[in-house]
Order: C-alpha cells, then sequence, then structure tokens
C-alpha cells in the first residue's frame, strides 16, 4: 500500500546537521510556503499522479 508523504519543515539548529540554522524571516516565509503548496494541493495531487 503507498502512501503519498512529504517530509518539509523549517531547518533548526541540529536538526539535520551541524550546518542547519533557522534565520529571523523563516518562520514567516515557512507559513508562505506551506500556504501556497496547501492552497493549491489539488492540482499538486494531480500532477503527481
Amino acid at each position: 500500500m503507498g502512501v503519498k508523504a512529504a517530509d518539509a519543515g523549517l531547518p533548526q539548529l541540529s536538526m539535520h546537521s551541524i550546518r542547519a540554522t533557522t534565520g529571523a524571516l523563516d518562520p514567516g516565509l515557512g507559513v508562505k510556503f506551506f500556504k501556497g503548496f496547501l492552497d493549491h494541493w489539488e492540482k499538486i495531487d494531480g500532477d503527481a499522479a
């Protein structure tokens, strides 16, 4: 059984590496990214099929 999944998120200090850090503007950019992704999910989902 296949399940569609995406692993996405904002980097945090030491989350994946010592070089992954979050800037002061990243939370706002993350909100914009996820809002855009979810607003267009039906098209994205259809294109990925």
